[in-house]
């Protein structure tokens, strides 16, 4: 069995934003140099996360301002309870970059307008390792 993950960045020096594969790390993970979202993988092993698509009516209004919130086509709520948000991503390619580099597995299709469900690893033996880069534009 794999070592644990090393949750704690500050031992990855150097110029550029941290990411664990190609999934950039959120702006308070860089702030605070420590993988949350990896603490909350680990916390929850072989959990069934809710997860939504929203429509590109959903996401226009939200753009708009018609509705609350940015305007993310992929909603990821919280393992501890499905009323709360955890993640969410503008496109696939950010979602796929997350799944990827925690391990985690989309279960059911990604249709706009219908819920689909993340299955959470029960070990971090196959993440993908942290490291730094350049960051991604800003949206």
């Amino acid at each position: 069995m794999k070592s644990r993950p090393l949750l704690h960045l500050d031992h990855i020096v150097g110029p550029g934003a941290l990411y664990r594969g190609e999934h950039e790390l959120p702006y308070q993970c860089q702030q605070i140099q420590r993988d949350l979202q990896g603490e909350e993988v680990l916390l929850w092993p072989d959990a069934h996360v809710h997860a939504y698509m929203l429509t590109d009516q959903q996401v226009n209004d939200r753009s708009l301002g018609r509705s609350p919130g940015l305007p993310y086509r992929f909603l990821v709520f919280s393992p501890a309870s499905a009323a709360m948000s955890w993640t969410a991503f503008y496109d696939e390619a950010a979602l796929r970059a997350f799944t990827d580099a925690y391990a985690l597995t989309i279960e059911g299709d990604l249709v706009p307008g219908r819920p689909f469900y993340i299955r959470l690893p029960v070990t971090s033996d196959d993440w993908l390792p942290a490291k730094r880069r350049p960051p991604h534009a800003v949206r």
